[in-house]
């Protein structure tokens, strides 16, 4: 059975594993390995050259599914008694991973302060992904969310990574798909980053909307070709990054490129040599200055008065319909909602 042994509030000694012998520390409240439970193999041991944890931390999570069946401590402890024995009988000789946060905000040793095989092979700045970075695992899967309980452990155990550990953590927060191809950490990615709300270099936030950080993602990920589209941050939180964003995606939607964050609408003079547009209308409300001043007269269209173009702030392009003048068969027009027409804002798109 994996002992996680007696539940730590106070600084206590720990015991023999290399590099932090009888070393005072702090963690709040962590799960430790003892001496009667399952020992550390030694693989962190051989490889103690090449571990210096100097890059930071990856986050990792547990997998696909779902953790709603981790209702109690008991229920956790046996979660990762699984994990022991998937790495045991698996790739490695030992749990893979440092620590493991549990969504009670009980931090669980794992190797502890010896170097893990948890974050996959290769370099980052020419140092090795397990050597340069400790690893922290949340206990939730695909189809969770991380507690604010898990979440303000992480940052406890961050800040005693970087500023406790016989090995400090530098200030980096990675997911484990930096660089390598995986789903992993899932939910947790909107964390995984310098800045997030287990950063314990910054205040504290709260947990981030997992559907406000789904939203960004969309956002970036579909409009980042469009032309003029700036990235917002995918933080899970709203921002005005976010809006202008979406406010982006939207123009591209309308036809209008290059795209603006900062988009005011205008109309400007185009010759034209009928007596009544296209559509038939005539045009009678007044027109709104580009510069957002007072409004001025507008005549009715004849030969001696052009028509109505759209134009954003940097480039002259169609009206939102597409057209760069009206058209006899023109759904703005037969619903009452052309701003030509009328001297309305710009319209929602329609047909």
């Amino acid at each position: 059975m994996f002992d996680v042994g007696r539940r730590l509030g106070l600084p206590v000694k720990r015991g023999n594993h290399a590099g932090h012998d009888q070393q005072t520390q702090y963690l709040g409240q962590v799960r430790s390995r003892t001496k009667e439970g399952i020992r550390l193999s030694g693989t962190g041991a051989e490889h103690d050259n090449e571990w210096t944890a100097q890059m930071g931390v990856f986050l990792h999570h547990l997998g696909s599914g779902d953790t709603s069946d981790l209702e109690t401590e008991e229920d956790c402890r046996r979660a990762i008694t699984s994990v022991y024995y998937g790495h045991v009988t698996g790739e490695f000789d030992d749990i893979a991973y440092n620590f493991l946060v549990c969504p009670h905000g009980h931090v669980y040793e794992g190797r502890g302060y010896e170097r893990g095989e948890g974050n996959h092979e290769g370099y980052i700045e020419g140092v090795g992904r397990n050597a340069g970075f400790y690893s922290i695992v949340g206990m939730i899967r695909s189809s969770n969310v991380a507690s604010e309980a898990m979440l303000r452990a992480m940052r406890n155990l961050i800040q005693h990574l970087r500023t406790e550990a016989p090995r400090k953590a530098g200030n980096r927060i990675l997911p484990h798909s930096f660089g390598y191809d995986t789903d992993c950490p899932g939910n947790l990615h909107m964390y995984a980053r310098p800045g997030s709300t287990i950063d314990p270099s910054v205040p504290w936030r709260g947990p981030a909307d997992i559907y406000v950080y789904r939203t960004q993602k969309f956002v970036n990920e579909t409009y980042d070709t469009a032309p003029g589209y700036v990235i917002c941050q995918e933080t899970g939180y709203i921002s005005w990054s976010t809006v202008l964003s979406l406010t982006q995606g939207l123009q591209h939607e309308l036809g209008l490129s290059p795209t603006v964050q900062n988009l005011t609408w205008s109309r400007t003079r185009t010759s034209s040599g009928s007596t009544t547009a296209p559509c038939g209308a005539r045009v009678t409300g007044p027109r709104r200055s580009s510069s957002g001043g007072a409004a001025t007269p507008r005549t009715p269209w004849n030969s001696s008065t052009p028509t109505w173009a759209w134009t954003t702030r940097t480039s002259t392009s169609a009206m939102p319909c597409g057209r760069t003048s009206c058209a006899p068969s023109c759904a703005w027009t037969s619903s009452g909602r052309c701003p030509v027409v009328t001297g309305a804002s710009a319209p929602s798109r329609s047909g």
